[in-house]
């Protein structure tokens, strides 16, 4: 048998503005890591004007102060395999940035330990493509971790409830994910310490979405003081920073019910004023993005088969403690559905990633898990199965166009069999050809889809008849949710194949 040794754990919730790391303190009680003494890490990067030192989280924000032009924030949805930033003169890949920062987390996560940190889960949103999500993955790894499983965001939250709440029954529920740059909704099934996703949905607005209305605002009222326009852009950098603190501020007085206005400073080329938000202004200007979530909730649940409604909603993402936010929600799923906040929303992610690690390297005989026992994991192992949040399809011509025919629809189990589809080759006496794997809808022109992959095949035996001859075949690892394509012409023999993964180019 295999030497026993200790395996230190981490559940990753890797925000758009914020990141939380959750980890198993000396009593063996889950816990955020304290970064930089805040449990909250700004998921923000900044390059020193020689182009060479850095500094990330609270530290990048305040460097950035008076050179707001070299700071990185809220990239996350732009990451890539091949995305980059530019500050000044230096580019960077964004998946290094994510590393750099995330270097930070594990130095500090090791210091909890008081020992080296290797195995995390890591989180993501649900409405997240396959290529940003392998960035992601690239950038954990370069930081030093291994990525035991990549999860969505409402399942990791909803494992953190399950653990503290395990349903003896079988019950459908919402796990409602509004963050700092994405909200995100999953309908699952419960029954004990099982949960099965049935279908996902997402939209890109979250708390930086309210902020920016809300400045919006009050540089409109400032405006109107002014007698001219002023916006963001025209204020010097010191006025936009001390503006968005307070900004962030006054978004949570507003939106939690404890004031019915608040003033806001504002300064501006030696000028000074001060105007005030009342409640029902900030109610207004945020009403649509709430509403684009109470949509993405209905579409998530009309794409949950044979699910009609939900026995309870649990709450998640700094977001979700707005009382304006958990009103509008309640008011949405009505009176006989239950909205909980049992678990803090804002740690909820990262805790659910956790256990999730725990779990897994558990389940070898050849390591221990630092921290596990009863007060941690429960007799019955927590099972997850995700699904498929895109359709992922190949690019076919269709009536002179070309579009996506799905081949692994959305909603389908991840880690599931393969799913396998014949096509002909596009042209008579063909020896070569190139197999696109994009993600996107049904029937959707080439423009409207991400391309994901490419499968190049060469070789292949002419012949004159346009037959099904081209086997495809679709499959998502169970681990990382990466998409593996294989290909195989059933004339000449002919076979290629591809992951989708992140160390590869």
């Amino acid at each position: 048998m295999a030497e026993s040794k200790n395996v230190r754990c981490l559940g990753v919730d890797f925000g758009n503005v914020n990141i939380k790391c959750a980890f198993f303190d000396d009593f063996g009680r889950p816990a955020l890591v304290k970064i930089d003494g805040d449990t909250l890490f700004p998921n923000a990067f900044y390059l020193e004007p020689d182009g060479k030192t850095a500094k990330v989280g609270h530290r990048a924000l305040a460097a950035a102060v008076l050179h707001p032009e070299r700071l990185v924030t809220c990239y996350k949805l732009q990451m890539r395999k091949e995305a980059k930033v530019k500050l000044s003169d230096v580019e960077l890949p964004l998946a290094k940035v994510g590393a750099l920062v995330l270097t930070r987390v594990r130095e500090a996560a090791e210091q909890a330990y008081a020992a080296p940190v290797e195995h995390i889960v890591l989180t993501v949103p649900a409405n997240f493509p396959d290529d940003a999500r392998v960035a992601v993955i690239e950038a954990a790894r370069q930081a030093g971790f291994t990525v035991r499983r990549c999860i969505r965001e409402p399942s990791a939250g909803l494992l953190a409830y399950v653990h503290a709440h395990p349903e003896d029954t079988r019950k459908f529920v919402a796990a409602y994910d509004f963050g700092g740059g994405t909200f995100d909704v999953s309908i699952m099934v419960v029954q004990g310490t099982h949960i099965d996703v049935l279908s996902s949905a997402g939209v890109h607005v979250g708390g930086e979405t309210f902020n920016d209305l809300l400045s919006e605002l009050i540089l409109k009222k400032v405006s109107d003081q002014a007698g001219r326009k002023i916006a963001v852009t025209d204020l010097d950098p010191l006025s936009r920073y001390e503006s968005r603190k307070a900004v962030e501020a006054g978004k949570i007085l507003l939106g939690g019910g404890d004031v019915t206005e608040q003033p806001f400073a504002v300064s501006h080329q030696g000028r000074h004023w001060t105007v005030t938000v009342m409640r029902s202004e900030f109610e207004q200007v945020v009403d649509a993005p709430i509403r684009q979530t109470l949509e993405c909730f209905d579409r998530a649940l009309a794409e949950a088969e044979g699910v009609s409604r939900v026995d309870y909603v649990v709450m998640l993402g700094g977001t979700s403690n707005m009382l304006l936010v958990q009103t509008r929600l309640q008011e949405h799923v009505g009176r006989d559905t239950l909205v909980k906040l049992e678990v803090n929303p804002e740690a909820a992610v990262a805790l659910g990633a956790l256990y999730h690690c725990a779990t897994i390297v558990g389940e070898d005989p050849a390591v221990n898990v630092v921290g596990k026992g009863d007060k941690v994991i429960p007799e019955s192992e927590v099972y997850m199965h995700e699904t498929v949040t895109y359709g992922a399809g190949i690019i076919v011509r269709f009536n002179g166009q070309y579009v996506n025919e799905v081949i692994l629809p959305k909603n389908y189990p991840q880690g599931g069999k393969p799913v396998t589809r014949s096509f002909p080759l596009e042209k008579d006496w063909q020896t070569h050809c190139l197999l696109d794997v994009v993600q996107g809808a049904q029937g959707a022109p080439l423009k409207d889809c991400t391309l994901i992959g490419r499968l190049e095949m060469n070789g292949l035996t002419p012949e004159a008849v346009r037959r099904p001859r081209i086997e495809v075949s679709f499959q998502t690892d169970d681990t990382t949710g990466l998409l593996h394509v294989k290909a195989k012409d059933s004339v000449s023999g002919v076979e290629a194949e591809a992951t989708l993964d992140a160390k590869k180019e």
